[in-house]
């Protein structure tokens, strides 16, 4: 159905002295706990409530926590059946595991990015940069 809320829990970001030249970058996001919980708008309805952790690793240089929650709402029925498959399971269905998972990694993403920004590491992803191209030389006769 839809995302209705998403908050960060934590948001830590750690830069050490800089040990060798060469930094390996690592990212990865875990779901936690996904349960049923209501909805702090005013409708008062259910909703799934994901639990995450964001992490980023620039080798022995530092690194960046974020964990916190998305908000997923739907029929009733159908939140019961995605918070009881995923704890016999360990299962979301494919869709929904593409909205969710896409939802955090952008939210995490920009958060990471500005975090490595305030305190001085490289940007954990590739960003796109302009190139520009000179004009071809024109042969003189």
């Amino acid at each position: 159905m839809a995302i209705v809320g998403f908050s960060f829990m934590k948001v830590g970001v750690e830069k050490k002295p800089l040990v060798s030249k060469e930094v390996k970058v690592t990212n990865d996001l875990k779901l936690g706990k996904v349960e049923l919980a209501k909805r702090n708008d005013f409708s008062g309805s259910d909703a799934a409530r994901f639990n995450f952790e964001f992490k980023v690793v620039y080798g022995d240089i530092g690194n960046i926590d974020l964990a916190g929650y998305l908000l997923y709402a739907d029929e009733p029925k159908k939140l019961k059946e995605i918070v009881e498959t995923w704890e016999k399971e360990k299962r979301l269905p494919a869709l929904l595991v593409q909205q969710v998972l896409n939802a955090i990694l952008v939210k995490c993403n920009v958060k990471a990015l500005e975090l490595a920004q305030d305190v001085g590491l490289p940007p954990h992803f590739e960003l796109p940069k302009l190139k520009m191209s000179l004009p071809a030389k024109k042969e003189q006769k």
